[in-house]
């Protein structure tokens, strides 16, 4: 199953937030290089995301009848 994401990152030049598209497909999202995006008023400089997932979880006991 693949999941396709539009996550937020901030160039680490001029600070600009960008939105990037991430796809995850499988354990395993490798480092993508991004260009900041100067139609937004970004620098136009390349930098490398490291995107990862934390997912928690909320547990609950199963009470008897």
């Amino acid at each position: 199953m693949s999941i396709n994401l539009n996550v937020s990152v901030r160039c680490p030049y001029c600070r600009l937030e960008n939105i990037v598209p991430v796809d995850i497909d499988g354990r395993f999202i490798p480092k993508k290089i991004v260009t900041c995006d100067i139609d937004k008023g970004g620098c136009d400089r390349d930098f490398v995301i490291d995107p990862r997932i934390k997912v928690t979880a909320d547990v609950y006991k199963i009470e008897g009848v």
